[in-house]
């Protein structure tokens, strides 16, 4: 029997993000609404490999509110790139190594490209992006969004899977690294 590694890999994130504590960023100073899932529409540029970094655009470059609401838009949008090309090596740069969560996503991305499978269309979706506030040096960005329904399929084009459509709802932690921004963690927010 085949092991459908991307839903595994969807299904781990989820656990993953809902449940991590210890010393990672606390998101309880946030109070929203809707669940789990990923997301994007506005995007300027596409991120390629080599060197991601250097495709983000200028908006998401600044170290400002604006700025980290433009790369948690370019992370969804990156995001949606590396599992529909599939990409293993977009994600690394615009996260922090300890990161649990970019780790998570990016299994999947190495899963994907490894297996030869990837998705038909984006999976996420973005409804709104926006700063809401600081903890610990970190910028906390909300996102809300949609996972959409899509399929991921192997190199002959047969369904592998399909994700159904729910909503998203993400707390990104993001830290400044002297000039650029990094996904710190990201914890899913629980509808309430």
């Amino acid at each position: 029997m085949r092991r459908h590694a991307p839903a595994v890999a969807a299904v781990t994130l989820a656990v993953l993000l809902a449940g991590c504590n210890g010393s990672d960023p606390d998101p309880s100073t946030s109070t929203t609404t809707p669940p789990t899932s990923i997301p994007t529409t506005k995007t300027t540029t596409s991120p390629t490999t080599p060197g991601t970094r250097s495709k983000i655009p200028p908006s998401a470059q600044k170290h400002s509110v604006a700025g980290s609401e433009a790369f948690t838009e370019y992370f969804i949008h990156s995001l949606n790139v590396a599992w529909t090309t599939p990409d293993e090596h977009i994600l690394p740069e615009l996260c922090n190594s300890s990161s649990k969560a970019c780790a998570a996503l990016q299994r999947t991305a190495v899963d994907l490209a490894t297996k030869s499978q990837r998705y038909t269309k984006e999976p996420a979706s973005i409804k709104t992006v926006i700063f809401a506030g600081t903890s610990k040096g970190l910028y906390r960005v909300e996102f809300l969004g949609t996972q959409n329904r899509a399929s991921v399929v192997d190199k002959d084009g047969k369904v592998v899977l399909t994700d159904p459509e729910e909503p998203s709802h993400w707390l990104f932690f993001l830290e400044w690294e002297s000039t650029h921004w990094l996904v710190h963690e990201i914890k899913i927010v629980e509808s309430q």
